[in-house]
């Protein structure tokens, strides 16, 4: 739509100067690639190599299609995003000013190449298929430009899930305005797990919220507790699995939704199901209380009166 720019990370394959393929999922970009195929048009495309931390927290933010990444990549950086003309399409295509390298091209319609394989964030190699190719046609720089790389499928892009779990936190809240904190975990791709705490004030919510949070797309576990248990202590919340959970009772498999196409579980689809596990307490009836010991009795004891502080 006019005005609205589309901002997301994709994989491209260089091929030669003017060439490249690229891997995108079925979201916003297949899709706005597949509306100017079917017209046998292509796709004009620009690259930002380099910007504020807070674009590229954007660009995985996954709002709805007729939402601008560039209008919430101004609101995050909390100045607007200064956008130039592109020098292939004008002001018809309008590219970040502050990039330290754009990178302007076509995918093409109705054509197709071998791509990859590559290291995905998975943390495994993406297969090698049959996708899009990109002509280049312009390419423009700042003087002495730094060419950011993102060092995929490691720790040091954990900051570019961000945006996913902002994307999950809305779409959840939605459902469930008590909700208070979401955490992809590291040890789920952080993208595959969620682990999601609400304050729980009618039954029935924790499933609201996981089935809202499958909305998003990859999750295939997500674990529901309450308000007590902090979602970024994976201990804490394998806790509450072990102590507030029956399977019988509180675990659901949801089947055949949406998933990740990286996923090496699934297949040649792009089907998968989904573990929700909840977490919380009952509702309408008492719950053991966890163990603690009381603050005043902390502040009571002093630790240098049983142990000599030298030897710590």
């Amino acid at each position: 739509a006019p005005g609205i720019h589309n901002v997301s990370f994709h994989r491209m394959q260089y091929r030669n100067p003017r060439e490249t393929g690229i891997h995108m999922s079925p979201i916003h970009t297949w899709q706005i690639f597949k509306s100017y195929e079917d017209k046998d048009l292509p796709c004009p495309i620009a690259v930002v190599v380099g910007h504020h931390p807070m674009f590229y927290v954007s660009a995985n933010m996954n709002p709805p299609i007729d939402v601008s990444e560039y209008d919430l990549a101004g609101a995050l950086m909390n100045e607007p995003l200064r956008l130039v003309a592109s020098e292939t399409w004008g002001n018809d295509f309008l590219v970040p000013a502050d990039a330290e390298i754009i990178i302007e091209g076509e995918i093409l319609p109705k054509q197709r190449e071998p791509e990859a394989p590559f290291g995905e964030w998975t943390r495994y190699y993406g297969p090698q298929r049959s996708n899009p190719v990109v002509k280049i046609r312009a390419i423009t720089k700042r003087h002495d430009a730094i060419y950011l790389d993102n060092f995929i499928g490691h720790r040091d892009m954990d900051c570019l899930t961000l945006g996913w779990e902002c994307t999950v936190f809305n779409r959840v809240r939605e459902a469930v305005p008590t909700l208070i904190d979401v955490c992809l975990p590291y040890s789920g791709c952080c993208g595959y797990h969620a682990y999601i705490s609400i304050k729980k004030t009618v039954p029935g919510q924790p499933i609201n919220a996981a089935l809202a949070a499958l909305t998003w797309g990859f999750l295939k576990l997500v674990v529901i507790v309450d308000e007590d248990i902090d979602v970024f202590d994976e201990e804490a919340v394998w806790w509450a699995v072990a102590t507030r959970v029956q399977a019988g009772q509180q675990v659901q498999i949801v089947k055949g939704i949406r998933g990740s196409i990286l996923d090496p579980s699934i297949g040649e689809t792009v089907e998968h199901d989904a573990l929700i596990i909840d977490a919380t307490k009952p509702f309408d009836k008492p719950f053991a209380c966890p163990i603690n010991i009381p603050e005043e009795y902390l502040t009571r004891v002093k630790l240098e009166d049983y142990v000599n502080l030298k030897v710590l």
